[in-house]
């Protein structure tokens, strides 16, 4: 759209204007969300399948959107079926999907579900295997021979080997239940939650001969928790984020020209990123946590004047 351009390659968030997409002000049934993608950007964080309807601004908010730096998108989650059962089932070679909504009481309470999972299939070791030899890779140059001679890697540096392959991996799920205690009222009550990781933890195998410079040279191998029976550096690369909100509303229409809104939203956003390393048996931990906690309180009343006019006001 005019106005809207994707932040990059990997990522699913829109940027609005100028803006960065995590200007973008992303609201899922009453709660904001703060992951919007997976997996890179290959996969929106929210299932397609569970949405009703999208709503994008791109300036001029309303006072009902205060405090939006770049664009507002407001996502409405699908309602379960009051008449009959439904069931999906999706599958491709990257994720399998499936979606159950039942009515409880006829014409007047249901609940929906949805679910989302990926998965690696042989065609992501095909792809794996243009790109490389194999997952044990040499890295700073040939091995030293046996006896002990011969050019190291990198200048200065044996050789090592390690091996790495990477792996990683999504899923969310959505849920929504409704209930119509008459035909003015209705009460709706939606839960998300998602969860991306990517592991490229490895173990790098130092060379002997590297080991043993060291040692010569008056280094103090044990005391740095190096074993020459057990030259291995255990590389802890992890990434993991996790989404989760729920969503409760009450709306109601008090006659013909008056309704009203109550809504509540909770959200948390996780972001872990762990990269520590154990070598031998010295352990150097390195991580960084961060979290964000959102709650939300709304209440609007609407007064139609005539025909072709609204007035609304509210406090949140």
């Amino acid at each position: 759209l005019p106005g809207v351009a994707g932040s990059n390659e990997t990522s699913a968030g829109l940027a609005v204007r100028g803006g960065r997409a995590d200007q973008t002000f992303v609201s899922y049934d009453g709660f904001r969300a703060y992951g919007v993608d997976h997996l890179f950007g290959y996969f929106s964080a929210f299932n397609t399948d569970a949405l009703q309807r999208m709503e994008l601004s791109k300036g001029g908010f309303e006072a009902r959107k205060g405090g939006v730096l770049s664009g507002f998108v407001d996502l409405t989650g699908k309602t379960g079926r009051l008449d009959r059962p439904e069931f999906t089932l999706g599958i491709s070679l990257l994720s399998v999907h499936g979606q159950f909504q039942t009515p409880i009481v006829t014409d007047k309470m249901s609940i929906i579900g949805s679910y989302r999972r990926s998965f690696q299939t042989p065609l992501f070791n095909k792809i794996l295997k243009t790109t490389q030899v194999g997952t044990t890779t040499p890295r700073g140059g040939p091995a030293p021979p046996a006896n002990g001679s011969g050019p190291p890697g990198f200048p200065g540096r044996p050789g090592a080997f390690f091996d790495s392959q990477p792996t990683s991996g999504f899923y969310d799920g959505n849920g929504k239940y409704l209930w119509k205690p008459s035909s003015e009222q209705t009460v709706a009550v939606s839960y998300y939650t998602g969860r991306d990781e990517v592991d490229n933890s490895r173990t790098l195998q130092l060379p002997t001969q590297f080991l043993e410079t060291l040692q010569n040279r008056g280094v103090n191998l044990a005391a740095r928790g190096f074993d020459l029976s057990n030259p291995n550096l255990n590389i802890t690369d992890l990434r993991v984020t996790r989404n989760s909100g729920i969503g409760m509303e009450w709306a109601a229409r008090i006659n013909s020209r008056i309704g009203t809104n109550l809504s509540f939203g909770g959200s948390r956003f996780q972001d872990l990123r762990n990269r520590s390393f154990q070598a031998g048996n010295t352990a150097n931990p390195a991580a960084e946590d961060n979290r964000i906690q959102d709650l939300n309180l709304r209440a609007t009343v609407s007064v139609a004047a005539g025909e072709r006019n609204t007035f609304e006001s509210g406090m949140e």
